[in-house]
């Protein structure tokens, strides 16, 4: 019984982790993406 409790737990770490990483992942493409725009949108930001 508590083999099997201590397995799930893992198991729920690991997928928070998961969900965690794919969270980052998404924001740090969304802040790049952003700031690949505002420097598309002035050429000056990209001469400093």
């Amino acid at each position: 019984m508590f083999l099997s409790t201590k397995k799930t737990t893992i198991k729920n770490k690991q997928k928070q982790q998961l969900l965690l990483k794919r969270q980052i992942i998404v924001q740090l493409n969304l802040t790049f993406s952003m700031r690949m725009e505002k420097s598309w949108a002035e050429p000056s930001s990209l001469a400093l």
